[in-house]
């Protein structure tokens, strides 16, 4: 039997609602993703599967659909009803995206050995649980291994969702592939290095395009004006606007794990710094001297002392306000990209709403 899963629902406290205005243009991709759910856990052939998508449910539950919604906003320009054509295959394109979303997270909580998510366990602390209260001599093996297993079903959950969209299909799984290889590329870089003190702001914001704002945006907005069919003339603007605020989005959400609310990023303050994570913030603080020695002491585990020390040295290289103003001149860049001439009005008005909305999240 299923083990209850009502207390792995996200927190509504770490999930925050997109704007009135945009919100009901997810809603088609929503539908698909629930009817795929509902689909692969009705029809699993064993209880040990149904579980497999049961936790990939309920990992993607409580998203933004923030991918989604970019696809949308570029196919339809927020008009569901002028184009159904249009708007079905954006649908099954943006879950394919929440999907894609959905698996990298899993992993990636895997790669940075975090265990909260939306203030809820991961999937793998979920099934190490499991384990554990099943008698594995090798729980946290057992748990990460089927948390991979549950990444897996929805990578191949998104192709599988790509090849519904008809006529537009071989395009958009050419986009989607490259962007998958870019994430790799981004992920690889990220986990390989072993100090940031050689890294200059350049290596670091590309790092943040690859692994996020590639498959998180650029691939996104341009999956949907595939769907819709643009003119080559403003897909530049739009690409180069998704990519800038790709990594703007990277940057707030660095700041919000060294210095923001958990009712705002749903964990701890201190994970990011207690996991080592390079960033943008990790190489300004990289310039005082004592940057190598707290990297290195932070790899004992959980030490007030240390962390202390370590905020001192964020605060002494003005680390978090260097990031944050980088963060907000990337925003208005992106916002000037999306408002270029030859972008639709309704498509420009749509993203610069959220983008707003976005940058609003670190406030």
């Amino acid at each position: 039997m299923t083990p209850d899963r009502s207390d792995l629902q996200p927190d509504p406290r770490y999930t925050s609602q997109l704007p009135p205005q945009l919100a009901p243009l997810v809603e088609p991709a929503r539908k698909v993703l629930q009817e795929l759910f509902d689909e692969r856990i009705s029809q699993a052939p064993s209880p040990a599967y149904r579980e497999l998508w049961v936790s990939l449910r309920d990992a993607t539950h409580g998203g933004k659909l923030v991918r989604p919604l970019l696809v949308m906003i570029a196919a339809t320009g927020g008009d569901l009803t002028a184009h159904p054509r249009r708007t079905q295959q954006a649908a099954f394109a943006g879950a394919a995206f929440e999907l894609l979303h959905s698996g990298f997270l899993i992993h990636d909580d895997i790669m940075d050995r975090d265990l909260i998510r939306r203030g809820t366990p991961t999937v793998a602390a979920h099934f190490r649980t499991l384990a554990r209260s099943a008698g594995s001599s090798d729980c946290d093996h057992q748990g990460d291994a089927t948390a991979i297993i549950v990444g897996d079903l929805a990578l191949t959950g998104a192709y599988q969702l790509l090849a519904r969209c008809e006529d537009k299909t071989v395009d958009l799984i050419a986009v989607t592939d490259q962007a998958i290889r870019l994430t790799a590329e981004g992920q690889l870089l990220d986990i390989s290095a072993d100090t940031i003190h050689h890294a200059t702001t350049g290596d670091v914001l590309n790092v943040a395009y690859l692994k996020t704002s590639a498959y998180s945006f650029v691939a996104p907005l341009q999956c949907g004006m595939i769907i819709a069919e643009w003119a080559q003339s403003p897909t530049h603007h739009v690409t180069e606007g998704g990519r800038k605020l790709g990594i703007a989005f990277q940057l707030y959400d660095d700041i919000l794990g060294v210095a923001g609310d958990i009712e705002v990023s749903g964990k701890s303050k201190d994970s990011d710094l207690l996991g080592r994570k390079h960033t943008l913030i990790t190489r300004f603080a990289a310039q005082h001297p004592d940057w190598a020695q707290i990297w290195e002491n932070l790899k004992d585990g959980e030490d007030q002392a240390v962390l202390s020390h370590a905020r001192e040295v964020l605060a002494q290289t003005d680390a978090i306000a260097s990031t944050s103003q980088i963060a907000e001149d990337l925003h208005a860049q992106a916002c000037q990209d999306f408002e270029a001439e030859g972008v639709p009005e309704a498509v420009s008005e749509r993203l610069i709403l959220l983008a707003q909305w976005l940058e609003g999240r670190r406030k």
